[in-house]
């Protein structure tokens, strides 16, 4: 179905991607502005008949996750999408994290096992870019959330008030 290596699990497939735009209300033009590709791309992936690049559509899984979607499998083993139950960290967040623990971007991208610029990148543009040289299949997003909880910082989910970080308190 797939050009390469068989990534179908961790990848989204075209029934998905457009689920997943219904349910964010996006267009293709929404999401082409939050992947970084053109609306071409999408459109080619969401219409395939197989014989897409997996890469591709893992950059496309990443701006749709990142926008609070989440690809699950059903009972069934049946490709599904939901909305996430809390909304993804922000840029702004791991910026302020970085900051409360006195950390550089590229101590964040060797910590977290990501490329250089990953770390920078997401705080400029909220998305988690795959180059092409780079696996995509790998989750940097939740690498970087994990390597900030794993240093002491506590996400604070949207409220009232916005969304932030701190420091957690229990000295751990």
């Amino acid at each position: 179905m797939q050009k390469g290596n068989d990534h179908s699990s961790d990848v989204a497939l075209p029934a998905q991607v457009r689920a997943a735009r219904a349910l964010l209300g996006w267009t293709w033009t929404d999401l082409s502005a939050a992947s970084g590709l053109t609306v071409r791309t999408i459109a080619a992936v969401e219409l395939a008949d197989g014989g897409y690049n997996w890469r591709t559509v893992a950059v496309i899984r990443s701006a749709i996750e990142m926008a609070g979607v989440e690809f699950i499998r059903g009972e069934g083993g049946e490709p599904l999408v939901r909305l996430q139950k809390s909304r993804p960290m922000t840029g702004a967040q791991v910026r302020e994290a970085r900051r409360l623990l006195g950390m550089s971007g590229t101590r964040l991208n060797a910590l977290a096992d990501l490329p250089a610029g990953t770390v920078e990148s997401f705080e400029r543009t909220g998305r988690v870019r795959c180059p092409i040289a780079i696996d995509p299949t790998a989750d940097r997003f939740t690498a970087i959330r994990e390597t900030l909880e794993a240093a002491g910082i506590e996400f604070i989910e949207q409220d009232e008030e916005g969304t932030g970080v701190r420091l957690r308190s229990d000295g751990t």
